[in-house]
């Protein structure tokens, strides 16, 4: 994971644009909720947006099919999350694009993910292909957890298809419970909350449900 991490000794600062209505920041705050549930991350609402390294929450209108970016990691000054609040699972999305800017990257991008599934190359739209490259293993580390295709930060078995009813990436492990579940936005998967406790928490402190 990213070297520049967020000092959870005090809760997070969030600050969101005059632009997100407020029935999108509850949604934002129930998927801050979901991850403050299972973990030591705690986060502060409507913080001043001149304080260094915070997240702002801007909306954007839908670019091609995003739902939602996010740097990877702490940046600053700031740290922007935009959201659309157009997708389905919205809450689920704002948990998404909070993991990216905790540090998290996505799980089918993990350099061992050859190993749990098959990239269907010929049925990706060129355009698309960086949406499947491995990450540089000198910045991000699975710390020995092991894969998730349930992962809320797996994207779903038909990403970037040229052909929407072909899969593009195949679970080589359980294919008719696996494939499924890939892409799912409705909970944290029990290993994505194993990596932020890894990366932010004591290990003695069990938030595991």
């Amino acid at each position: 994971m990213p070297t520049k991490r967020w000092d959870v000794s005090q809760p997070i600062p969030v600050y969101f644009d005059d632009n997100v209505a407020n029935y999108e920041r509850q949604m934002v705050h129930q998927a801050h909720q979901m991850i403050q549930a299972s973990t030591c991350i705690r986060f502060q609402t409507n913080a001043v947006k001149q304080w260094a390294a915070i997240f702002t929450m801007p909306k954007f209108l839908v670019l091609v099919c995003n739902c939602g970016l996010s740097y990877i990691g702490k940046v600053s000054p700031l740290n922007p999350v935009y959201l659309s609040f157009m997708c389905q699972d919205p809450v689920g999305v704002a948990v998404h694009e909070t993991m990216h800017a905790l540090g998290m990257n996505h799980e089918h991008l993990r350099n061992d993910r050859d190993d749990y599934i098959d990239v269907q190359w010929s049925n990706i739209n060129p355009q698309f292909y960086d949406y499947f490259a491995i990450a540089d293993s000198s910045k991000f580390t699975p710390y020995g957890i092991s894969y998730d295709y349930g992962s809320i930060m797996h994207y779903n078995a038909f990403t970037a298809a040229i052909d929407s009813s072909k899969p593009t990436m195949l679970p080589k492990q359980n294919r008719a419970v696996n494939q499924p579940i890939m892409g799912q936005r409705k909970r944290l998967g029990d290993r994505d909350v194993q990596m932020l406790n890894t990366m932010y928490c004591r290990p003695s402190r069990a938030y595991l449900n």
